[in-house]
């Protein structure tokens, strides 16, 4: 058990790479505010959609296992803003892009606008949270773990750009909170009784979804490069 998370632990390293590099365009770019336009509807999407693919992991639990539900379910609740409108992520998500000069109808963006890498990994969120145990609890520990790498870095640079703490909300939250849920990810990953075939299971799960968020932000960081909306119908072929 040690050993096998302890491979999956050293894989995280890789998970770094492509949103570190579109971070770095966005703090050199001349107009971050055309990056992040480019960035938004896309992340929106993502953000959307991660929470419904999300609850599909509560079927995979063991009804007896109480304390992994609970958590879970703080988690969920977390996400929905504990009971206030004004502080579900989705709306937080919006006001950033509200921020940068992104309209709620662009933010709205089609499905079939919407990257196709940003895409297969939502899709991939949908299958794994819906499929078995072990690819549902790597899903989450990746999707977590990718979390905290990510959101630190971004809300540095947003706060070097002068924006206001109201605007970059969403990203000052998950810095802190995504931290807390990577490591219930991680501690309900541990203690599972899993074969060795489930231990490979989950493990080719986590590889494959680095795979996935590395294409990710790869398309995202193309965009941007791009400008603001005019690059995802080339990538979309």
């Amino acid at each position: 058990m040690g050993a096998a998370s302890s491979t999956i632990l050293q894989q995280l390293a890789s998970a770094t790479e492509s949103e570190n590099r579109w971070v770095r365009h966005l703090e050199h770019s001349r107009d971050h505010r055309v990056c992040l336009r480019a960035f938004c509807p896309h992340y929106y999407y993502f953000s959307l959609n991660q929470v419904i693919a999300f609850t599909g992991i509560f079927k995979t639990l063991d009804v007896l296992d109480s304390e992994s539900l609970c958590k879970l379910a703080d988690v969920l609740h977390e996400e929905l803003g504990r009971n206030r409108l004004q502080e579900v992520h989705s709306v937080l998500f919006r006001r950033f892009a509200q921020a940068v000069g992104t309209s709620d109808k662009e933010l709205a963006l089609p499905e079939h606008g919407v990257l196709p890498g940003v895409q297969a990994y939502v899709k991939e969120l949908y299958r794994a949270f819906s499929g078995t145990r072990p690819e549902a609890l790597a899903a989450y520990y990746y999707l977590e773990s990718s979390a905290v790498k990510t959101y630190q870095p971004l809300l540095d640079v947003l706060k070097s750009l002068g924006m206001r703490p109201d605007e970059y909300k969403f990203f000052s939250l998950h810095a802190v909170v995504e931290i807390e849920h990577e490591e219930i990810a991680k501690t309900m990953w541990e203690r599972q009784n899993f074969s060795a075939a489930e231990l490979r299971t989950g493990e080719m799960q986590f590889r494959r979804m680095d795979e996935l968020w590395t294409t990710f932000w790869k398309q995202l960081l193309e965009n941007c490069r791009c400008g603001a909306g005019s690059s995802y119908g080339k990538l979309l072929g």
